[in-house]
């Protein structure tokens, strides 16, 4: 009898973290991202599979994965256009990730350099240069991978809940610390000051309802974050044809109409999960207000504007003005950016 052993080497591959240099990161089509995702995917199961780091080379590829926000239509069988993709994916993944993958589809973001670049910019001129960063939801971890060279010395925290993600975010930075301060308020705040962090970010007004507006050190005004559409917002679906007047005291016209401008601005840049666009509308005794940012991947620019108008008339009169308010905004932001404007 004879017996051949074939071994393989595992190379030794030093932990270095991975540093963004293309500003064209997480651009293309959807098929194009997709792409993307599965030969990063094949990279982190080699990488796990060998128990080693990922050479500069896997790493590239590594920061190409976008996550499945806007990618739904690789998740219908029925799609014929996508049967391909639909069968290779089904393949790759376990159960439990296709099950992930498949849920994030609606609320997975992707944060392109651009804006990550904006941000550190503000922080910086707040006056931060280096200390504990927390990055809550950090997807693959483009935030550590933009980090400015003064801020070199801050020690780096991620938290992900997509195993995917996370994995490929730990072979992005091995040198960061992966730690979790999932909970509720009072949990993630208690483990601010256990773990070491310097900060985190939480919603005002959870903080309000909890009586801990003691511990709100900045609030960010609209002017330095705009939201993204539709925040804080509930709506209630029901049959056609049904009495729901016992609604009436729960429902706020000012909340309608500023949802109306927002989902219009949105539709008009056509916005999705996957675009950093931001509106933010709200009314001022008579008069109505949308704030707006447009950002082109492609251009790497943005631009933000505002309009305002004395709101007047029956309530149908004023859902059109609104909506047609933050159409005329968002073409006028979109026109701007790609030079189509002039003046």
């Amino acid at each position: 009898i004879e017996t051949t052993i074939h071994t393989k080497e595992i190379m030794d591959v030093p932990a270095v973290n991975f540093h963004i240099t293309d500003d064209h990161l997480g651009e293309g089509g959807a098929k194009a991202k997709f792409r993307a995702n599965m030969d990063a995917i094949q990279v982190l199961r080699e990488l796990e599979s060998e128990e080693r780091n990922a050479t500069s080379e896997e790493q590239e590829i590594l920061s190409r994965y976008v996550g499945w926000g806007g990618l739904a239509d690789a998740f219908d069988e029925n799609k014929t256009n996508w049967a391909g993709e639909f069968r290779e994916l089904h393949a790759a993944l376990s159960p439990e990730e296709y099950a992930a993958a498949r849920a994030s589809t609606l609320n997975a973001h992707y944060t392109s350099p651009a804006v990550v670049r904006a941000i550190y910019d503000a922080v910086e001129q707040m006056g931060f240069e280096s200390g504990n960063i927390l990055e809550p939801a950090m997807g693959i971890g483009n935030f550590f991978g933009m980090l400015p060279d003064t801020m070199r010395n801050s020690n780096l925290y991620g938290v992900e809940l997509d195993s995917i993600s996370g994995r490929i975010a730990q072979k992005l930075y091995p040198n960061a610390k992966f730690e979790s301060i999932r909970g509720n308020v009072q949990t993630r705040l208690r483990k601010l000051e256990e773990q070491g962090f310097d900060a985190t970010a939480l919603a005002v007004a959870g903080l309000k309802r909890l009586g801990l507006t003691q511990r709100i050190d900045r609030i960010f005004s609209v002017e330095e974050v705009i939201p993204a559409a539709g925040q804080g917002i509930i709506a209630i679906q029901g049959r056609k044809g049904m009495d729901y007047s016992f609604l009436d005291g729960v429902c706020d016209w000012d909340s309608e109409l500023a949802a109306a401008a927002e989902r219009a601005f949105t539709r008009e840049v056509n916005g999705g999960c996957s675009a950093p666009i931001a509106a933010y509308a709200y009314r001022e005794e008579n008069q109505f207000r949308i704030r707006g940012m447009y950002y082109s991947d492609l251009l790497q620019k943005f631009e933000v504007g505002e309009e305002r108008m004395l709101l007047s008339g029956e309530k149908e009169d004023q859902l059109y003005k609104v909506e047609k308010m933050g159409r005329r905004l968002a073409s006028w932001l979109k026109e701007s950016v790609e030079g189509k404007k002039k003046g």
